[in-house]
């Protein structure tokens, strides 16, 4: 394999050595050096520090309401869909005994032409 390096094969080691030396005192300097504050930050006041914790009541009142409306929701859905699945049952239900009223009185009709072919006119 043919040597591609930049620098001879006795100057790799110290070229390492030095390279890891800059790269020691690079860091050391942004450590030092390198911490500069920028603009001032808005100071966070939180929200037990700023002496309204005591007033928490109505916001608890707030969520315990949200929960209860959620879960009336919840029960609404669930008889919305048991009423949707009896009126599907009742709407196939009676089309069921359409399709039977519709059935007999063709029967009916074809008993009553074949008994007035069977019967001569006077």
């Amino acid at each position: 394999m043919p040597d591609v390096s930049l620098l001879p094969a006795e100057w790799q080691a110290p070229a390492a050595v030095l390279f890891g030396i800059c790269m020691v005192v690079f860091a050391a300097w942004a450590r030092v050096f390198g911490t500069k504050e920028g603009p001032p930050q808005p100071k966070v006041q939180e929200f037990a520090l700023s002496g309204q914790l005591a007033d928490m009541g109505p916001v608890k009142e707030l969520i315990e309401g949200v929960g209860l409306l959620v879960q009336q929701q919840i029960k609404a859905n669930m008889h919305a869909e048991a009423t949707a699945r009896a009126l599907t049952k009742f709407a196939e239900l009676y089309e069921h005994r359409v399709e039977d009223e519709q059935r007999e009185k063709e029967i009916a009709d074809e008993v009553d032409r074949r008994i007035r072919q069977r019967t001569p006119l006077k």
